[in-house]
């Protein structure tokens, strides 16, 4: 009776610690990914700053300035996002801000590619949850792991050129994204660590 009591001690015992170690692995997740979903937010709101989503529209038109205004002179994006002949991209903008017509530029000066679109459609942007599995997506950005995407919001000239985007023609500082660069690799690479969770 007594070998029988301590088995069920020990049984006992065994799932007490089970349940307890599946219950801190469980809280271990959860905040984990309330991290991650921490940083996508500080991610999201530089992804939908003007200086970023008027390169990354839906259409054949690019955006301007704050009001995303669509792009003057009939200009076109074309597939890869270099223009179509006739409106081609380096055509004006050149590899830095062309002081004094106003003329934003940067090296490579391009729209994105229709798969890396970051609107629903003209003008409307997409947020939370679509915009961040789009983000992560092979497919629509270009090619990207994890580490990838995290390198290219590190070095890329035309994501740099967000935050120093020069004077308009008016001699008007454009607007740069509302968390500095650094802060957004530093919470771009929390997010991913943590495992690019999605808001639900």
């Amino acid at each position: 009776m007594a070998r029988i009591t301590l088995q069920l001690v020990i049984s006992l015992a065994l799932v007490c610690l089970a349940l307890t170690s599946s219950g801190q692995d469980a809280h271990a997740a959860s905040v984990r990914d309330q991290e991650s979903l921490n940083a996508w937010a500080q991610v999201e709101k530089v992804l939908l700053h003007p200086r970023c989503l008027n390169c990354h529209s839906a259409g054949d038109r690019p955006r301007q300035a704050d009001d995303r205004h669509v792009h003057q002179f009939r200009v076109l994006n074309g597939h890869q996002g270099t223009g179509k002949p006739g409106t081609l991209c380096i055509g004006c903008h050149q590899a830095s801000n062309q002081h004094t017509s106003g003329v934003p530029g940067a090296l490579n000066w391009q729209h994105a590619p229709t798969s890396m679109t970051w609107e629903s459609s003209p003008g409307t942007a997409l947020q939370g949850k679509q915009l961040c599995r789009v983000l992560r997506d092979p497919k629509k950005n270009g090619g990207r792991d994890l580490p990838a995407l995290i390198e290219h919001l590190r070095t890329e000239p035309l994501v740099l050129w967000a935050w120093a985007p020069g004077n308009n023609a008016k001699d008007e500082a454009r607007t740069t994204p509302p968390i500095s660069h650094e802060d957004l690799i530093s919470h771009a690479s929390l997010w991913a660590d943590k495992g690019a969770k999605c808001p639900s």
